[in-house]
């Protein structure tokens, strides 16, 4: 995989400029978090300049799995890239969390001030297998055990419409938010 082995490299160049001892690809943990800050920025370093070759909110980087220090992490797939990028274009921005942790679960998106989760389906991430759909099934029903609504986006309804992907977020928080709080 093309990108993984960048990354690697990248970050194996990070450490020696920084002095961070690397010992059989480990790194030690209290030094971890400046590496995984180093990633994000370097991913999103990345994904900027290919936006200005592609085009504004252009889609067509692959979601990439990354494994690095011994533990596999996930980066935010391209869906979520796009929705992000149109959120922040509007009042929700100040509400949204994104990659937020809620007991032992991270959500793509969350509006705590409203206990409303909107997750971001993909069809290679959410609907590959029927083992992929009871996880997420049962992934919901830990959610409304804590509060939580949730709220599907599929892929292609955020590659496709936006804009209506937004107002129904907006929708989704009328219920506990009054509708002068989500209009600019």
């Amino acid at each position: 995989m093309i990108y993984p082995d960048y990354l690697q490299s990248e970050i194996l160049k990070f450490c020696q400029v920084s002095n961070i001892p690397v010992v059989g690809g480990n790194i030690p943990k209290d030094r971890q978090g400046e590496v995984w800050t180093f990633v994000k920025y370097r991913m999103k370093k990345d994904r900027n300049t290919t936006r200005k070759k592609e085009g504004d909110d252009a889609l067509k980087i692959s979601p990439t799995i990354m494994k690095i220090l011994g533990a596999v992490e996930q980066e935010a797939s391209p869906i979520e890239v796009y929705l992000n990028t149109a959120i922040e274009k509007t009042v929700l921005r100040q509400y949204v969390k994104q990659q937020f942790l809620i007991g032992s679960k991270t959500v793509d998106f969350a509006f705590p001030i409203a206990k409303l989760v909107v997750e971001c389906d993909g069809k290679d991430w959410h609907y590959a297998t029927i083992e992929q759909v009871e996880k997420d099934q049962e992934r919901d029903k830990y959610l409304a055990k804590r509060g939580w609504r949730v709220l599907h986006i599929e892929g292609k309804a955020i590659r496709t419409n936006i804009d209506l992907c937004i107002e129904q977020i907006k929708k989704s928080l009328l219920i506990v938010m009054p509708m002068e709080m989500l209009n600019e």
